[in-house]
C-alpha cells in the first residue's frame, strides 16, 4: 500500500470515529433531558441531592468524549449552576463562621464551573460571546444574535454570573460585568419572558435592589422589577420571591418586608406546579435558613 493511500484510509478512519462519537453524543442527550425534566418533577429532596452529582458527571463525560458538540456543555451550565444554588450556596455566612474561607471557595468554584461551561457552549453558538460579555467588545451586536434555542444557556450562564458576583460584592474586579449582566437579563426577556416564569428578573431584582444607593442600587427599580415578575410567576415559580428575600429586603433598615416576604414563601405550596416542585421546595428550605440568620441583617 503506497503512502497516499495509508494517508487515505488513516483519513477515512478519523472521520469514522468522529461522527461515530457524534452519532453516540446525539443519542444519549434524551437521557439528559429526561434527568432534568423528572428532577425540576421531584419534591423529595434527598432523591435530587443524589440525582444531581449524577448528572453531572454523566454529562461531563459526555462532553469529554465529544467536546464539539455544545449540548452538553450547555446542560453543564444549567446543572453546575443548579447544584451550587441548591445545595452548596449558603450565603449570606458570618465572618465568624467555622471553615468560611472553604465555604466560600467552594461556592466560588461551582458556579464558576457553570460560568466556564456556560461561555463554551456559547461561544460554539455565537460567534464572539466570550470576548463580548468578559471584555465588552461590541456585545449589543453579539446578544443581537441570540435566539430562543439559547435562552437556557444564556440564562443559567448569566444566573451563574451574578449569583458569583451579589454574594461578594467586595470584589472590586467583578462589579464591572455587572452592566453587561443587567443587558444579558434584558435581552432574555426580549425573547422569551416566561423563560422559568419570568425567572431573569431575577438579576434585574438584584442589579438594582441588592445594593445600597450609595453603590447604584435603584430601590424604587427593584420594586418594580418584583411586582412585574411576580404577575407572571404567581403559583407557579419562587425564584424573583427569593432574590427579593435574600437581596433587597435584607439591605433595608426594618425588618417588616423582610418578615412578609418571608411569610409569602413559606406559605407557597410547592405541589401546585409539579413540574417545578424541586426549584420551588428548595428555596422554601433556603428562604427558611436565611431567615434563621435574621440577626445578621437587623
Amino acid at each position: 500500500m503506497n503512502k497516499s493511500n495509508v494517508l487515505l484510509l488513516g483519513l477515512v478512519v478519523l472521520l469514522s470515529s468522529c461522527s461515530l462519537r457524534l452519532v453516540v453524543a446525539e443519542q444519549l442527550s434524551p437521557i439528559v433531558d429526561n434527568m432534568q425534566e423528572q428532577i425540576l418533577n421531584e419534591e423529595e429532596e434527598a432523591i435530587v441531592s443524589q440525582t444531581l452529582p449524577f448528572a453531572i458527571k454523566f454529562a461531563e463525560a459526555l462532553y469529554f468524549y465529544y467536546p464539539k458538540y455544545d449540548y452538553y456543555s450547555s446542560k453543564l451550565t444549567l446543572l453546575y449552576a443548579a447544584y451550587a444554588f441548591a445545595y452548596i450556596d449558603e450565603t449570606p455566612l458570618s465572618d465568624f463562621e467555622e471553615n468560611y474561607e472553604q465555604k466560600i471557595d467552594r461556592i466560588n468554584y461551582l458556579y464558576d464551573k457553570a460560568i466556564d461551561y456556560g461561555l463554551i457552549a456559547l461561544e460554539a453558538r455565537i460567534s464572539g460571546f466570550r470576548e463580548a460579555v468578559l471584555k465588552k467588545k461590541n456585545l449589543e451586536a453579539v446578544l443581537a444574535k441570540v435566539k430562543k434555542d439559547d435562552v437556557e444557556t444564556l440564562f443559567w450562564f448569566n444566573f451563574a454570573w451574578a449569583m458569583r458576583l451579589f454574594n461578594d460584592l467586595s470584589d472590586t474586579s467583578r462589579l464591572v460585568h455587572l452592566e453587561t449582566m443587567k443587558k444579558i437579563a434584558e435581552r432574555i426577556l426580549a425573547i422569551d419572558e416566561n423563560y422559568l416564569h419570568g425567572a431573569s428578573y431575577a438579576i434585574l431584582i438584584a442589579y438594582y435592589g441588592g445594593r445600597t444607593r450609595s453603590l447604584g442600587g435603584d430601590l424604587a427599580k427593584a420594586n418594580f422589577y418584583y411586582q412585574k415578575a411576580s404577575l407572571l410567576a404567581k403559583d407557579k415559580s419562587l425564584i424573583n420571591d427569593f432574590v427579593y428575600f435574600r437581596f433587597v429586603t435584607t439591605l433595608l433598615t426594618s425588618d417588616e418586608l423582610f418578615n412578609s416576604v418571608f411569610e409569602k414563601i413559606n406559605a407557597f405550596n410547592p405541589r401546585v406546579n409539579k413540574s417545578f416542585s424541586f426549584v420551588n421546595t428548595f428555596l422554601k428550605r433556603k428562604a427558611a435558613s436565611i431567615y434563621q440568620k435574621k440577626a445578621i441583617f437587623f
